[in-house]
């Protein structure tokens, strides 16, 4: 595992590389990560179950296999808040590619939310799912001023954003 930030404290990330770990961050209590890189890792680049803040910063070519993940960005039960940042070529053989957000204990967790702001997510791929850039599996995702394009997967017209039952989005202001 590259970095674990345990429940109950408070965690600050400024300028950081990390690669080539088995999951690059687990969050479990509240993170900031600024101008950091999160890449080539291969149980995916951040799985968040507590607050998650997220700037200037790049998720690239990171890895998972395991349902209710992302390849990328894993949110669960927490809200996540992302800007000017970078989510690309993640691949994820059963959820989101890109960005998967959702309930840890579903149902009944908290009710997770995403805000995207002048986010780039582009050239995810998911195998077994729709939402290739980003699923959301329940939850609400709010979106400003970013691109959510060329991301792939084998449900034709789902491949950008995956909305399941439980999920709403909405555009910021």
């Amino acid at each position: 595992m590259g970095i674990r930030v345990a429940a109950a404290t408070w965690a600050s990330m400024d300028r950081l590389v990390i690669e080539h770990a088995t999951r690059g961050i687990l969050n479990e209590g509240t993170l900031k990560i600024w101008q950091s890189t999160i890449q080539q890792n291969t149980v995916g680049g951040i799985y968040s179950t507590g607050p998650l803040t997220m700037v200037d910063s790049t998720v690239a070519s990171n890895s998972a296999n395991a349902t209710l993940t992302a390849g990328g960005i894993s949110v669960l039960d927490t809200t996540a808040w992302i800007t000017n940042s970078t989510v690309v070529d993640n691949v994820q053989d059963g959820g989101g590619g890109g960005i998967y957000l959702g309930e840890e204990s579903y149902p009944g967790g908290d009710r997770p939310s995403l805000y995207l702001h002048n986010v780039t997510i582009t050239g995810n791929s998911s195998a077994a799912y729709w939402g290739a850039g980003v699923r959301v599996s329940t939850g609400t995702v709010f979106v400003a001023n970013s691109i959510v394009y060329d991301n792939s997967s084998p449900w034709e017209g789902h491949s950008d954003f995956g909305l399941d039952g439980w999920a709403s989005g909405s555009p910021l202001g």
